[in-house]
């Protein structure tokens, strides 16, 4: 939209006031004498082909400052290169903390008849028994070694403890092999019986295997139909 003064007879063009100044800015030394921040937003539009000369709102457009132009392009630039360069740099810290952390979190197994994922899984469920075996392997080792000094009173008192020891642990595996045999399948591990699924599992002979899934059956906790806890067969070899 253009708007152009009236030329009607009696009327001459009215001339605007600001064209001295005008004149003066495009002369050679224009950038010496205004700026984007000396124009106001008439002076603006006016250099834009909206001539606002005689309109209502002249004056009100006079008052107000000229909207700078280029700056905002030069400040969206400046602002994304700064993002670019915060992404690039979160990028690179994401990928420094990738390869600080190893994909697999499986710790590594002490002993030959665990793998590294069992022994991270027990860890989790029953970190007693991780717990307990890295203590005793480091007693090993420093028996081995003789660096844990013993006499012979003393390896007396360690074959006391460690036939206490064996016994918990039996009875640690008979009640997990009970609950495997009341509410597990072999099938599921590619064996057709529990005493199957432990003889090859655990490389014992046939005949351990048949003792320690009878005595599961017979020692091990038991339960009824509706899931009421029941004492074993033989209670007090049990205990």
């Amino acid at each position: 939209m253009t708007l152009t003064p009236d030329r009607t007879p009696g009327n001459p063009e009215k001339r605007d006031p600001r064209s001295d100044s005008s004149d003066a800015a495009t002369g050679p030394d224009a950038a010496d004498v205004s700026s984007d921040d000396e124009l106001t937003l008439f002076d603006q539009l006016k250099d834009s082909n909206l001539d606002l000369t005689g309109h209502p709102l002249a004056k009100t457009f006079e008052a107000l400052a000229a909207v700078p132009t280029g700056e905002p392009d030069t400040a969206n630039e400046a602002v994304e290169a700064a993002v670019d360069s915060a992404e690039s740099a979160d990028d690179d810290e994401t990928d420094d903390v990738h390869e600080a952390v190893p994909d697999d979190e499986s710790t590594p197994s002490p002993h030959p008849l665990l793998s590294s994922e069992e022994w991270t899984d027990l860890s989790r469920f029953a970190p007693e028994v991780t717990t307990s075996l890295t203590a005793l392997s480091g007693l090993k080792d420093g028996l081995r070694t003789f660096d844990r000094l013993m006499g012979p009173d003393d390896a007396i008192t360690l074959i006391d403890g460690l036939e206490a020891l064996s016994r918990v642990n039996e009875a640690l595996s008979t009640l997990a092999l009970a609950v495997c045999e009341r509410v597990g399948t072999p099938t599921d591990y590619g064996a057709k019986t529990t005493k199957a699924l432990i003889q090859d599992r655990l490389n014992i002979t046939s005949r351990e295997a048949n003792r320690r899934t009878d005595m599961a059956k017979n020692l091990g906790g038991r339960v009824t139909l509706t899931g009421q806890p029941q004492a074993p067969l033989f209670p007090k070899v049990a205990d």
